[in-house]
């Protein structure tokens, strides 16, 4: 079962990402606020998203194989 079926409304990836933060998973927390653009029509919502998409990318490291 998905986050769309549990909460079918605006802002429930948000709120995921907030869950994540505030367990210091930057990962899922980034996953998230990718997902919640295009959730809200208030521009200014979209700019603060991207602002703290921005903000944990600097945070995650990316492991690579080699």
């Amino acid at each position: 079962m998905t986050i769309e079926e549990l909460y079918p409304r605006k802002g429930s990836y948000y709120n995921m990402t907030l869950c994540y933060e505030a367990l210091e998973d930057c990962g899922n927390a980034l996953f998230y606020y990718y997902r919640s653009i295009g959730q809200y029509e208030d521009i200014v919502i979209e700019y603060d998203i991207i602002g703290k998409i921005e903000e944990i990318s600097k945070k995650v490291v990316i492991d690579y194989p080699f």
